[in-house]
């Protein structure tokens, strides 16, 4: 699209019909597309979904006029032209540090982007050429980037907090320094994890995408709860002031231990938490040796289990339990409870075994313990359970990974013995988020992800109610997906017959051009179309060249645009530039309403199966030629609601209608004109 069309384009779609419905949108992310590659439009696009629009300008220099300074989103900059690409990557992020950039250059162009991609300045180089999976795998990878600098930014301008208002000169480059370390964070998470799992003792899976959930489903409303930065940055803060305070391992709701702990359940990888736990076992280790040469058995024992379960592999380790073991007849059980306030079942029976080979318990004391040692697991590891069950259910980790999720959890939780009141809380939540996240799979005609999230919401303990009232939804969806691929492959042979009988664009309902459109609507990503499309583009194009050669430059202009639908391709740009070096036509077409127009063959338009489907409606506003014939000729979408849904129907629609041809001082004249087309369903 021409820096012209688009301008023209956006100007338009100020000033909608009378009679348009009031729509209500949705907020959606801009994704900005720089480039002057018309071939880029279709393949990005192809890979958004419904929350995202793209917006495509040529140069950077249009972008930072568009965007204003601050913004956040994801930029695609094409650099493949680029001089200096180190200058212009330096413009974007002076212009808005909430950029998260992707760059396209040649797939094997990969150095000059190395030192960049570590430092995070860009999120990925995208290759070309590339595949749609590839695109949305790095689209994901900057969304993530984009809200971790929203979590240390904010959005621009955004209020400012008190304690902002009396901050010190330079807190701008302080919270960009903290962008960085966002996302060296994000980076490490995998590393940090793994390090993690040592401590806690199990293996969760690596985390995978998250299901995003809409409140679509009347289900109970969850808390609202802060983001997890938030909550480690409390966290953090209430660490620091623990640890200047001495409350090392006392008192038991507010102590350093267990502020650290608790953020490594929200960021295994986090790097203070991990070195605050390494400085506080050296201090207990101190104490432990200051407590023992002081006999106070007490203390200098739940200093060293403490220790221990912080590091087990510290080499001090061996001359305290030897000097331990020298006083255990002074000692008796102290060293046992020692190990279970430190949550050390394991060490907690080897002692207890210990003691009675020793003979130095009676047997209802060894009962007792082991009775205890059995609670207190249990008691710790519903605590834990439950813990990673909030835990997750925060960051939208409802069922995936399997072994790493929510409802996973849940199910632990329940098996390890936790009641139903201990999990009521989470439990509401869980199934709230998964009858939400369902409910938007199921209007994104993602049937496998609301199927499996159904089956958790059950095994979850949802009202039968919504469950059922969902399951009715998708059985009625797998119908409608049975009969549209019916149809698709009915398309998908007619529009292979039309191609091979020379039918390309003509006649307007009942060609191959007309049922590889049909494809494309019922299926925009579908691979179906898309097998076809390139050799049906390649004909027209051949058609386009035919008629350019023959002088009818009017219908090799008419046949370029229809291929353009289809893609681009080198050959198109070719016949393009032929094109353009055609002789400038002498008149500008009148502009006329289209009441003013008399009808020979009325619009009939044939709505989405998609769109009746889902119960959808919407409208497209148009701009057409109208030839000396009467015959309808470069239609284009000025505007539309929903964006990418009636557009291509309305477009097919517009361009079989028929008028008497306008005559101006007795000879026929071509005038242009524009339609408001509104798709409503019969209630």
């Amino acid at each position: 699209m021409s820096q012209a069309a688009r301008t023209k384009a956006a100007a338009n779609s100020h000033h909608e019909s009378a009679s348009a419905p009031a729509v209500s949108r949705r907020r959606k992310s801009p994704v900005f597309l720089v480039t002057q590659d018309e071939s880029l439009w279709p393949l990005l696009g192809n890979g958004l979904d419904r929350d995202w629009t793209l917006k495509q300008v040529d140069t950077i220099e249009e972008l930072m006029a568009n965007a204003s300074a601050g913004q956040s989103g994801i930029v695609v900059w094409d650099a493949r032209a680029a001089a200096d690409h180190t200058a212009d990557l330096s413009r974007l992020q002076l212009h808005s540090e909430r950029f998260a950039v992707i760059v396209i250059d040649a797939a094997s162009n990969v150095d000059p982007w190395r030192v960049a991609i570590q430092q995070r300045r860009i999120v990925a180089l995208l290759g070309i050429p590339f595949n749609t999976e590839q695109w949305r795998e790095i689209l994901t990878s900057a969304r993530e980037e984009c809200q971790a600098r929203l979590a240390v930014l904010g959005e621009a301008g955004a209020p400012a907090t008190a304690s902002a208002a009396q901050d010190v000169p330079g807190r701008r480059g302080l919270a960009r320094f903290a962008v960085w370390i966002v996302a060296a964070a994000c980076a490490a998470c995998g590393a940090g994890y793994l390090l993690y799992r040592s401590i806690d003792h199990r293996a969760p899976a690596t985390p995978a995408a998250t299901v995003a959930a809409t409140a679509r489903v009347n289900a109970p409303a969850a808390k609202p709860v802060p983001a997890v930065d938030e909550q480690v940055d409390a966290l953090l803060e209430s660490a620091r002031q623990a640890m200047l305070d001495r409350h090392f391992i006392e008192p038991a709701d507010g102590n350093a231990l267990a502020y650290y702990k608790s953020v490594l359940f929200l960021d295994p990888g986090n790097g203070e938490a991990r070195q605050g736990l390494e400085r506080l076992a050296q201090i207990l280790f101190a104490r432990a040796q200051s407590d023992l040469n002081e006999r106070k058995f007490d203390m200098a024992l739940q200093a060293l289990e403490t220790a221990r379960s912080i590091s087990p592999g510290d080499p001090r380790l061996a001359d305290l339990d030897a000097r331990v073991e020298s006083l255990r007849a002074e000692l008796g059980p102290t060293q046992i409870q020692a190990a279970l306030n430190a949550g050390n079942f394991d060490r907690a029976t080897a002692l207890l075994e210990e003691a009675v080979r020793a003979k130095s318990v009676s047997a209802a004391q060894t009962t007792q313990w082991r009775e205890e040692i059995l609670r207190r697991r249990a008691k710790a590891d519903v605590g834990r359970l439950v813990k990673l069950l909030a835990t997750r259910l925060q960051q939208d980790r409802l069922v995936e990974p399997r072994g790493d999720s929510a409802a996973y959890y849940l199910q632990q939780a329940r098996q390890a013995g936790a009641s139903a009141s201990d999990l009521q809380e989470q439990t509401d939540a869980l199934n709230a988020k998964l009858l939400r996240a369902a409910r938007t799979a199921l209007d994104d005609r993602r049937l496998v992800d609301a199927d499996r999230l159904l089956d958790a919401a059950h095994d979850a303990g949802a009202a039968p109610a919504a469950i059922a009232a969902l399951q009715h939804d998708l059985d009625g969806a797998r119908d409608g997906q049975a009969r549209e691929k019916i149809i698709q492959s009915q398309n998908l042979e007619l529009a292979r017959a039309r191609l091979a009988g020379g039918q390309l664009v003509e006649p307007d309902n009942d060609s191959a051009l007309y049922y590889v459109n049909q494809l494309r609507t019922s299926d925009p990503s579908g691979p179906e179309w898309m097998q076809i499309a390139g050799a049906l583009q390649i004909a027209i194009v051949v058609r386009a060249r035919a008629a350019l050669e023959s002088g009818d430059a009017a219908k090799a202009e008419s046949l370029a645009t229809l291929a353009g639908g289809l893609g681009g391709t080198p050959e198109l740009n070719e016949l393009k530039e032929a094109l353009a070096k055609q002789p400038p036509k002498q008149s500008v077409a009148e502009t006329v309403a289209v009441k003013s127009l008399v009808t020979v063959k009325p619009l009939k338009l044939d709505y989405p199966a998609s769109a009746l489907a889902g119960g959808v409606e919407g409208w497209v506003d148009l701009a057409f030629d109208v030839t000396r014939e009467g015959q309808v000729a470069n239609v284009t979408v000025v505007n539309s609601s929903p964006r990418n849904v009636f557009d291509l129907a309305a477009k097919n629609a517009m361009s079989r209608v028929r008028f008497q041809p306008v005559m101006k001082n007795g000879q026929a004249t071509p005038v242009k004109s524009t339609l408001h087309v509104a798709f409503r369903l019969d209630h």
